[in-house]
Order: structure tokens, then C-alpha cells, then sequence
């Protein structure tokens, strides 16, 4: 061979490196474009009555963007963590739909994660294969605003930070900058929402396996310990600042009113006291809240909340579990506590709700330990007793979430809008306008255009609208009318011509009402299209023109059914293959364990996918925990992170175990 030919076959083989770089590249953005196009025309239920969950995040959202914090304080201003506000906040800064900014984070969550795969595995092929199918897995799409849309990009951005952190080869300060934006990114994720312990568990994976890993190299210093110091460091940093920001609005160093001590002192002070018969789901029986009545002053002042004369309003676990009719389930007990405590006029301030759960649980407690009330110690704080005929709902509800993690995708579910209409125009505007699904309360929109005109009529008109069960006056502004002046040949058709436009609810009546009273009925929906003139008391009435503008069906949105039927086709295709593909993957990584332990050694991959299995069991455990002691917890909301968790981690466990079977492939 030649030194020219050598040198040609040497830049053929180069060039193959390249071409197969622009190739993932071209596939890697359609395939995010095609995402991206499902994700945002798939439409979203806002529901502005939802007080506790999907407007208290908007509401959260909408003070922070406008620079006041979380607002004032009461009994929901510190419920739940400020991640998701943030968010939101962030969103309307930004000024775009909410539905395309969710996607994208989502996106770029699973990109970095397999990016960082490719990094440790060489293997960018397979890399782009996880990418892909993670992307287009149909089963988190959230149609709600929930802090759960972003939870899961959450984790993997979490996830993928410890890695780095900790494995990879890279310059000091870069390792340490990452450390600390693991930190920080920990901080959003606890701040997101209150369980956040469940990920702990896959923490330790990452770290004890970096140890062990890097002791052999004596580098536990430079890869775990400085590292994992700045990562607690950032953390806590968020934390703090999280704090700071309280205590220079609402006066105290609070976080998640939750989980303080003074609130969780103050359940499990309650949970605890035993009085007939255990009534599973029920944490705090009507009985056991009689005889605690009876010894504590501060719980009998929130008796006329909790049992009025007609009964608890809290009866949401009657529809779920028929033994706690009449009685307040789960965690629903948690809510109607701070409402009581709230209706008391004790959350003016964090001071002064934080001493009514201090005073609440001493004056239980103290009454437990003088025999006063029958008490019995909860194993787990704020987790109430559990009767064993729970406990053997365990392996069923267990199943009941695996079963839905791989058997079942959700189709769309097109759930309603719901709340008044103005407040949902305000929700949806803060939100930046995304596709949502109909509501029972939008209104139709109608442009009425015409003139009014007698002779000898000084006089105007003005108007009201029939919308539903309302009427509502309806001014209407006067308009120049040269045309009715050359055509009636008169100066005093000046300014007789109108364009108003209204809002209304079916069925839609416009009455115009001139100034002795004398009134005309006009239905819109059935003028709509329809010129008409009308005598009117002397004068007439002429209408042009009346146009409708309405919601129209999503279903009849081609958009729309373009996303439906790609959603459709990759939950099919996805129901046959995980199914089987999650089971032979478990024996994958088994193998692949197996493997390591023989020749005493792990692969990053290896670790990957440990940590990604002891995530998606932590995750199960968690739920089902929730599932058989508070309420029911095996939703797709709760689930999002365990759905992404069983695409990616077949991905990652076969090719650990190829990783161990091809050791001497090149790298």
C-alpha cells in the first residue's frame, strides 16, 4: 500500500466518526421537534377553583412574578414548597405557553441524562436509542398544572449531577462547579414537593460506589469527599435562603410548615390516641377527637370546624373507602387541621400558628402520659396507625402501581377546565396562553355591529346581557355614521352607528333598552349571520352584523388529533414492550451484579443502573406506603417518576451487563 492510499483510507475512516455524529445529531433534533409538537398541542386542565392544588401553585406563581413573595400569610401559604411557584414564575417572566416551556425542560432533562451516559459508557449509539424513547414514552404527559410536570426532569437532573460529580474524569473546578449546581438543583427538587427522602436511597448508591471506586485509586478526596461537601453546601444554601426569605416576610425562620416540629409534633401527638375500635384510612377517629375535646383546651376551639352539629364538611374519603363515611380519611385530615386552626384566627403568623401546634401537642401529650387518653407512639412520625388488614393491602397495591407502570399508559384524558370564567382567562394568561380543554364556564364571544336612529330621538340606547342565570348592563359606545347621513339625508345621523362586543354563556340574550325604557330582546346565537331591522318605540333598530367566536371542540382541532393519534400509537407500543422488557432488564442487571461481585469491580453503568432500580423500588415502596395508610397514591401523578424511570432503566442495565460481557471492546 502507498503512503497516499494509507493516508486516503485513514480519512475515509475518519470521516465514518464524523458522519455518524451528524447523523445522531439529525435524528436527535427531529425527534425533539416531533416531541415537542405533541407535547404542546396536547391541551392542559386549568382548574381555578382548585384552591389547594392547581391554584395554589398559579396563585404562588403569580406573587412571586410580581415580586411579592408568596404573599400573605395563612394556612396554605406555606403548605407545600415553592419549586413549582418558581417555575410558574420563571414561565410568565418568559412569556411563553407553559405547555412548550415544561416540554422543554423535560427535554433537556432526559438530553443531559443520556448525554452523561454517553460519557461513561462510549457508547453515543445507544445513548441517542435511550433518548429517543424516553422522549416519546407517552405516559408523563401531565394535563394539569402540577409541580409533578416538572418532577421528574428533576430527578434526572439530579441524577445526572452526582454522576458527573462523582465519576467522571474532568478538570478540579469543572467537578466542582458541578458539584455545586447538584447542590442547588437538590434544593429546587426537596423544595418541589415534601418526599422528597425517597431519592436518598439512590444517593448512596452513587456515593458508597464512588468510594469504594476511588479508594482503590487513593482519590476519595479529590472525586467523593470535596465534592460531596460543596453538594451539601449548595444545598444547604437553598435551604437557607429558602428560610431567610420567610423570616424577612412572615417574621420567623419557617420552611414547609409540614414539615416543622411544631405541626408534626402536633399529628402525631393526635394520630396517636387510641379510643374504640381502629378504623383503617381514619387517622384521627370522631370518637378519639371527643376525648381529646375533652382534655385540651386549644383542640375544643377547633371543634365547631371539625364537627359542626351537621357533620365534618371533610368527607372526600367517603367515595374511596365506605368505612370512613361520616368520618375525615387520610390525608385529608392534615388540610381540615390547618383550616380549623385558620378558622380559630391562630395563622396570622407563623409565630403565633407554630405556639397553637406546640400548646396542641403538649396539652395531648400530657394528657397521654397521665392516662387521661389511651395512647400509643406512631413507629413514623406523621404516618398514622396502620391496622393489619392495611398492611395486607401491601402487596397488592404494590402491584396494582407495577401494573400500571408497564401495563398501563393514560390516554388523554381531556378533563375540564373548571372555575370562573374571568378567573380562568387571568390563570391563563399568567400562564401564557397554552392549548386547555374546555370549560363548562367559557363564554362565547359576539361582535354586534348597527345603528339607532328617529327623528326627533335625542336619546341613546344601552344594553344588557342575559348570560345564563346573570344580566349584566352593557354599555354601548356611540360611533360616527356618515353614511347614515348621506343616506337619510339628514345631519342628525351623525353619530348613530355601534360595534360592541360581549362575553356570554348560552343561552346568550342581548336586550337594548332606549332611555324611556323600552326594551328589545335579541338572541344572539340565532342572529348571528342574520342582518335584521326593528321598529323601536318610534325609532329603529338596525343590526348589520352580529359574528360568534367560541371555543371550538379540541377534538375537531386537526393539530390536536395529529397528537392524540401519535400518543396513541406510542402507548400501544409501549404497553407490549415493557411489559416483558422491565423483567428481562431486572435479570440484566442481576447478571451484571453477579458479574462485578465476581471480578470485584463496578462499572459506572453498572452503578447507573443500581442506582436507577433502587430509585424505581424506593419510589413503589414510597406509594405504596401512602397507598394503604392515607389515601390513594397510585396515580399517574405520583407515578410520573417511576413511568420514566421503567423506560430509562432497561436501557441502562443491558447495557451494563454488554459492558461486562465485551470488556475488551474498544473505549
Amino acid at each position: 500500500m502507498t503512503a497516499t492510499s494509507a493516508l486516503e483510507t485513514g480519512a475515509k475512516h475518519d470521516e465514518w466518526p464524523r458522519r455518524a455524529q451528524r447523523v445522531r445529531l439529525v435524528l436527535g433534533i427531529v425527534a425533539s421537534l416531533l416531541y415537542l409538537i405533541i407535547r404542546t398541542h396536547i391541551p392542559i386542565a386549568v382548574h381555578a377553583e382548585s384552591i389547594h392544588d392547581d391554584q395554589l401553585f398559579i396563585s404562588m406563581g403569580q406573587r412571586i412574578a410580581d415580586g411579592h413573595w408568596l404573599g400573605a400569610y395563612n394556612q396554605m401559604t406555606l403548605i407545600k414548597g415553592p419549586g413549582y411557584p418558581l417555575f410558574l414564575a420563571a414561565n410568565a417572566w418568559l412569556g411563553t405557553p407553559l405547555s412548550l416551556t415544561e416540554a422543554l425542560f423535560l427535554g433537556l432533562a432526559i438530553g443531559v441524562f443520556f448525554l452523561v451516559f454517553a460519557r461513561i459508557s462510549r457508547m453515543p449509539n445507544v445513548a441517542l436509542f435511550g433518548y429517543i424513547a424516553t422522549l416519546w414514552m407517552p405516559a408523563p404527559y401531565l394535563e394539569r398544572i402540577m409541580r409533578d410536570c416538572i418532577y421528574p426532569g428533576q430527578m434526572l437532573l439530579v441524577l445526572s449531577g452526582l454522576i458527573v460529580s462523582l465519576y467522571i474524569e474532568m478538570p478540579r473546578n469543572r467537578r466542582y462547579a458541578c458539584a455545586l449546581a447538584t447542590g442547588l438543583l437538590l434544593g429546587w427538587f426537596s423544595l418541589t414537593r415534601e418526599e422528597g427522602i425517597w431519592i436518598a436511597p439512590g444517593i448512596a448508591v452513587i456515593a458508597l460506589a464512588s468510594t469504594i471506586y476511588h479508594r482503590r485509586k487513593q482519590q476519595v478526596k479529590a472525586f467523593v469527599l470535596i465534592p460531596s461537601t460543596l453538594i451539601i453546601v449548595a444545598y444547604g444554601m437553598t435551604q437557607l435562603t429558602f428560610l431567610s426569605i420567610n423570616k424577612i416576610a412572615y417574621g420567623s425562620f419557617v420552611g414547609v410548615e409540614v414539615n416543622s416540629s411544631p405541626f408534626k409534633d402536633a399529628m402525631s401527638a393526635l394520630q396517636s390516641v387510641q379510643a374504640g375500635e381502629q378504623i383503617p384510612y381514619v387517622p384521627v377517629s370522631k370518637r378519639a377527637r371527643e376525648a381529646i375535646y375533652q382534655v385540651s383546651p386549644s383542640f375544643l376551639k377547633l371543634k365547631g370546624y371539625l364537627d359542626p352539629p351537621t357533620g365534618s364538611p371533610w368527607q372526600f374519603g367517603c367515595q374511596f373507602y365506605a368505612q370512613t363515611c361520616g368520618e375525615i380519611a387520610g390525608g385529608w385530615f392534615m388540610w381540615a387541621l390547618r383550616d380549623a386552626v385558620a378558622t380559630n384566627g391562630s395563622y396570622d403568623s407563623p409565630k403565633r400558628a407554630a405556639a397553637f401546634y406546640r400548646g396542641l401537642a403538649d396539652e395531648v401529650q400530657k394528657a397521654c402520659r397521665m392516662g387521661q387518653l389511651q395512647c400509643k407512639p406512631l413507629l413514623i412520625s406523621m404516618l398514622p396507625r396502620i391496622a393489619a388488614s392495611q398492611w395486607a393491602n401491601f402487596p397488592t397495591s404494590l402491584l396494582r402501581g407495577l401494573q400500571k407502570v408497564t401495563l398501563y399508559t393514560p390516554s388523554l384524558a381531556n378533563i375540564p377546565s373548571s372555575g370562573p370564567a374571568a378567573d380562568l382567562m387571568a390563570d391563563m394568561e399568567f400562564l401564557g396562553s397554552p392549548v386547555r380543554t374546555p370549560s363548562p364556564s367559557d363564554t362565547n364571544i359576539y361582535s354586534i355591529h348597527g345603528w339607532y336612529y328617529g327623528v326627533g330621538k335625542k336619546g341613546w340606547i344601552t344594553g344588557k346581557i342575559a348570560s345564563g342565570d346573570e344580566i349584566n348592563a352593557s354599555h354601548i359606545v356611540r360611533a360616527d355614521s356618515p353614511d347614515l347621513v348621506n343616506g337619510l339625508g339628514t345631519p342628525d345621523a351623525s353619530r348613530q352607528r355601534f360595534n360592541t362586543t360581549i362575553n356570554c354563556q348560552a343561552p346568550c340574550i342581548y336586550s337594548f333598552v332606549d332611555d324611556v325604557g323600552a326594551t328589545i330582546n335579541i338572541h344572539l346565537a340565532q342572529a348571528a349571520g342574520h342582518p335584521s331591522s326593528y321598529p323601536f318605540n318610534g325609532a329603529t333598530l338596525n343590526i348589520d352584523q352580529v359574528s360568534e367566536s367560541s371555543s371550538s371542540s379540541i377534538q375537531a382541532n386537526p393539530r390536536y388529533r395529529l397528537a392524540a393519534a401519535w400518543r396513541e400509537i406510542m402507548e400501544k407500543a409501549y404497553g407490549h414492550v415493557l411489559p416483558w422488557l422491565l423483567p428481562l432488564s431486572l435479570l440484566a442487571i442481576s447478571v451484571a451484579l453477579l458479574i462485578s461481585l465476581r471480578r470485584r469491580a463496578l462499572t459506572a453503568t453498572t452503578v447507573l443502573a443500581m442506582t436507577l432500580w433502587v430509585l424505581f423500588a424506593s419510589r413503589l415502596m414510597l406509594l405504596t406506603l401512602v397507598d394503604i395508610s392515607s389515601f390513594p397514591a397510585m396515580i399517574v401523578p405520583y407515578l410520573s417518576p417511576a413511568y420514566l424511570l421503567a423506560c430509562i432503566t432497561p436501557v441502562i442495565s443491558f447495557t451494563a451487563l454488554y459492558e461486562l460481557l465485551k470488556p475488551s471492546r474498544p473505549r
